[in-house]
């Protein structure tokens, strides 16, 4: 929930930077941390 309000959040952001598609993917920092 939190993670996917997150991601269109940004989604949203990039696009009105005139970024059009913008593909987001977003990592837990334990899931990072491994590689």
């Amino acid at each position: 929930m939190v993670m996917e309000s997150i991601k269109q959040a940004i989604e949203g952001a990039l696009t009105k930077l005139g970024i059009k598609n913008p593909d987001v993917s977003l990592e837990h920092p334990a899931e990072l941390s491994h590689g």
